[in-house]
């Protein structure tokens, strides 16, 4: 078997594992036990549950693509900055003449 055989071999065993685990061991799905615990204790703040999960899966969901935008900004503004500084120099007139021939 070649190296991409073997290697796809390993991602399809490792999804199938993935996809099957929660429902050969579901108890071991259940991600909180503190929220199991409160929707069954309390039916009436369910609402207020799920309203929590719903925030906190968009603050999950939004992080990654605003670490990236505050990053590619950075480094966008960085690089506009060095090209600023560049065209300066390269602009401005010499102040140093040179050896004068005699």
């Amino acid at each position: 078997m070649n190296h991409q055989g073997r290697y796809r071999l390993v991602w399809t065993v490792g999804i199938a594992i993935a996809m099957i685990s929660p429902l050969v061991f579901p108890h071991l799905a259940w991600a909180c036990p503190n929220c199991k615990e409160a929707l069954a204790n309390d039916a009436q703040q369910g609402g207020d549950l799920v309203q929590g999960f719903f925030w906190s899966i968009l603050f999950m969901m939004s992080m990654p693509f605003t670490i990236l935008g505050t990053f590619s900004g950075y480094m966008y503004y960085e690089v506009r900055k060095a090209r600023g500084s560049r065209r300066e120099e390269t602009s401005s007139p010499p102040t140093d003449e040179g050896p004068v021939a005699s």
